[in-house]
């Protein structure tokens, strides 16, 4: 509302089409979203924000293809960030797809790219999504060996944000390792540094790393308590809401043999909408996990239903990603029994 008074009083701005563009775009509004970039875009059309911004809202819809030409139109400008945000985004953009080699590909050429900059603040966040890919795919050692680097890179620069993520996921690596101990210990130097910090509010971070803990020891209780401090600590709208935290907190439900809660989770992730970019895999495996418990609870028709949207969205998937493999079987039974 303040920024359409201040368009109706003012001359056409470019920041403030943009900037709508984005508020649409949280909100799922994607045609209103599109109609404001094609605004900006007349009034600046150099400008390396509007194709990033076309991409985000092709790839919520689903188009791809379309979303790759204009990340791709990223790389056509001379200035570091534009290119920065191009790989950054083709790299979401095939973690979305269930393409995690391309991802993997796309990720360490940006931080080859960034390397080149001397940018350090920008090579700790890339090191850092390297981290979490090999997490992801328990390449451990090279997890390790990327989250050190971009701890490193996060001191040189001074960047305080990125030495505590870098913490944050070393507690998730050790954890994965099946190093509790060590775990503890990276999640007591986390809070350490939490508590001197001016954001109260990133203590969301030790609460997911402490009922990631519990969970692994099968602590039910406390690690949805965690999970629910941490969710709690989000922020307001949808551009807040972490899919990884929602993500842990519907598998402790199911781990805990509580469908209902789990589903109810799981569901509302596949409501998400800007931060499926972030956390694409996650995003398209949630209909994976809503398929499968509506299978156990006997709900055929919904099972096949959410099934398809999952295969649908990982059609062109990497072979041999377990999920994919496992839902066509299922949805290949369920279908068959009809």
């Amino acid at each position: 509302e303040v920024l359409e008074d201040y368009q109706n009083s003012n001359e056409d701005h470019f920041e403030i089409h943009l900037t709508l563009a984005y508020n649409h775009v949280d909100l799922g509004e994607l045609d209103l979203a599109l109609a404001e970039v094609e605004k900006a875009f007349y009034l600046n059309p150099t400008n390396y924000e509007c194709f990033m911004v076309r991409g985000d809202i092709y790839a919520l819809m689903g188009e791809f293809g379309k979303a790759g030409e204009q990340y791709g139109k990223l790389f056509e400008s001379r200035e570091p960030v534009s290119q920065v945000m191009g790989g950054r985004n083709l790299t979401r953009l095939y973690f979305l797809q269930g393409k995690l080699e391309k991802a993997d590909t796309q990720r360490k050429q940006g931080v080859a790219r960034i390397k080149s900059y001397g940018q350090t603040r920008w090579e700790s966040s890339a090191l850092l999504g390297g981290a979490r890919y090999n997490l992801r795919m328990g390449n451990y050692a090279e997890a390790l060996k990327a989250c050190e680097e971009s701890w490193a890179a996060a001191e040189q620069a001074g960047y305080l944000q990125n030495q505590r993520q870098a913490r944050y996921v070393k507690g998730l690596i050790l954890l994965a390792m099946k190093s509790e101990a060590e775990a503890k210990q990276m999640a007591a130097q986390l809070k350490e540094m939490l508590d001197r910090g001016i954001d109260n509010k990133a203590i969301k971070f030790y609460y997911h790393l402490m009922g990631e803990i519990e969970r692994a020891g099968g602590n039910y209780s406390a690690a949805i308590e965690y999970f629910e401090k941490a969710r709690a600590l989000e922020g307001y709208g949808p551009l807040a809401k972490r899919l990884d935290f929602a993500n842990s907190l519907a598998m402790a439900y199911y781990e805990s043999g509580d469908l209902e809660s789990a589903r109810d989770q799981y569901e509302e992730m596949t409501t998400f909408t800007s931060t499926r970019l972030q956390y694409g895999d996650i995003y398209a495996e949630s209909f994976y996990m809503v398929g499968k418990i509506y299978e156990q609870q006997g709900d055929t028709a919904k099972a096949i239903e959410y099934y398809e949207k999952f295969l649908d969205l990982w059609k062109n998937a990497d072979p041999g990603i377990a999920e994919v493999e496992d839902a066509r079987v299922k949805l290949a039974n369920l279908t068959s029994n009809q």
